[in-house]
């Protein structure tokens, strides 16, 4: 018994199951096919009217009936069983404790009963024989062959019935397990796409986290290329004038009558924000306009007093056929189309003050112009944020310069286009005390046998190139009235 399922908890207590078999004749026992699902039944009968052979297959189905109700996949295990022990001994050899008395008084009781139970069923059986012995001698061949009709008419349709009942629950079960079946399919549908989702995004995160640092790494060549060339030109330079100093025997730079030039760089502005790169950048532009035969007028941080001081001065030296450098680093704004040049000094507290204190560039080119001087180049690096935005005072002006006109004779060169902000840094790791412009500007003026025009093209290429593999817009703006052609170095 105890290697049945029945010993494993399917019932409640093996006492229960000897309990109700010892009384039985005859039991059917179905349990579940797997361990996981607990389900039993235990169907028992003692012989009545109908034979053994007629009452196993009814008590069998009854088991697996009652088994499979439980919601599990179940099998008979024992169809024709009998109750070959009895419970003293079942009891006992479970290690349980029974009082010998009482179960002998119990013994002789329940064989009384089913001693009594024998004869019910065997005078049962007898009233019964005389019953149908007077039904067939009462009753006429006619309607004893009417009721065989009638009880195989009822015994076919309830054989119908249960056939119907039968397929009806297949179809019921076929259909559950077609819909368990259609959900599987499903959550494994949205399983690979959950996948291929999550991939696709790992993919497009690899892909932007690559892209970026082969820029970076681009960012991080072209600007060690730019400040070595820049290094070699200054050292050059350098080196040059150190030998020139060190050895009689050799000159200084030529310093041609007909070339002149003016630098000025602002940084250490009062009332506005100040700026860190213009100072260096105007000291850089003249160091490289020396080397290339200009006599060079530089100053810094300079007043609107000085400023215009510095203006007249510079006027009165040029003369008619001399070839001009006009070089100015620090704040610009545009105020009605109009650019001005701002003072450290500025307050801007109106357009109408700014247009008063601040320098108007097409002053510096009507001077050249009516000094009738031969070549003009004015490089105006500017092209900064809004010195006046985030103030208490409303913002005054737009940042950036405005498009100019120049004259015959003159080329105007603005670091950044209209509207756009020229780059001081290419990025948080550059060390260069230059901005991106001016860096160019000065390595590209080095090189021999080029044009200013070429000279000139060649910067904004770059320009346009470094800035944008940072993310930055950045075309300087060219205006050019130039006729014939005019040479940094030959």
């Amino acid at each position: 018994m105890e290697d049945l399922p029945l010993a494993k908890g399917a019932f409640p207590t093996l006492e229960n199951i000897v309990s109700k078999i010892e009384r039985a004749k005859f039991y059917s026992i179905a349990v579940s096919k797997l361990e996981t699902c607990k389900a039993a039944s235990l169907q028992i009968s003692n012989f009545g009217l109908i034979s053994r052979g007629d009452l196993a297959p009814k008590t069998s189905k009854l088991a697996l009936d009652e088994c499979m109700n439980q919601g599990c996949d179940c099998e008979t295990v024992i169809t024709d069983g009998t109750a070959l022990f009895n419970k003293e001994i079942l009891m006992s050899g479970r290690g349980l404790e029974t009082n010998t008395a009482d179960l002998n008084k119990a013994i002789v009781a329940e064989e009384k009963q089913i001693k009594e139970e024998v004869l019910k069923q065997a005078q049962l059986e007898r009233d019964q024989k005389q019953v149908q012995e007077k039904v067939r001698i009462a009753q006429e061949k006619k309607v004893i062959e009417e009721k065989r009709l009638q009880l195989d008419l009822a015994k076919n349709s309830t054989d119908a019935d249960k056939s119907k009942l039968a397929l009806e629950k297949a179809k019921a079960e076929e259909a559950k397990a077609l819909s368990q079946l259609a959900k599987l399919d499903a959550l494994e549908k949205e399983k690979i796409d959950l996948l291929a989702k999550l991939q696709q995004e790992k993919d497009s995160r690899e892909k932007v986290v690559n892209q970026q640092r082969l820029e970076e790494e681009k960012v991080a060549a072209l600007r060690k290329e730019l400040e070595k060339e820049i290094r070699a030109s200054i050292q050059k330079e350098a080196n040059l004038s150190q030998a020139q100093t060190s050895s009689p025997n050799k000159l200084s730079p030529t310093i041609y009558a007909n070339r002149k030039a003016l630098v000025i760089g602002n940084d250490s502005y009062s009332k506005v924000t100040p700026l860190v790169n213009a100072r260096e950048d105007a000291r850089v532009m003249a160091e490289s306009l020396a080397s290339l035969g200009y006599n060079v007028s530089m100053k810094l941080d300079v007043t609107q007093k000085q400023f215009l001081a510095e203006l007249r001065n510079f006027k009165n030296q040029v003369k008619a056929g001399d070839e001009v450098a006009l070089f100015y680093a620090g704040h610009g704004v545009q105020i009605a189309s109009t650019n001005y040049l701002l003072p450290v000094d500025i307050q801007g507290q109106s357009e109408e003050e700014v247009r008063d204190d601040a320098i108007s560039l097409q002053r510096l080119l009507d001077d050249m112009d009516d000094k009738k001087v031969k070549f003009t180049l004015a490089v105006i690096d500017a092209c900064r944020d809004n010195p006046f935005k985030g103030s208490t005072r409303s913002a005054l002006g737009t940042r950036g310069l405005a498009p100019t006109t120049a004259a015959t004779g003159q080329m105007i060169v603005f670091s950044a286009g209209t509207g756009q902000q020229a780059l001081d840094k290419v990025g948080s790791n550059d060390k260069s005390k230059n901005g991106l412009f001016t860096r160019i500007f000065v390595k590209e003026m080095q090189k021999e046998g080029l044009t200013v025009d070429r000279v000139v093209r060649n910067v904004r290429s770059e320009v346009v190139s470094v800035a944008k593999s940072v993310g930055h817009n950045q075309v300087p703006a060219i205006y050019d009235q130039v006729v014939g052609e005019y040479y940094f170095k030959q």
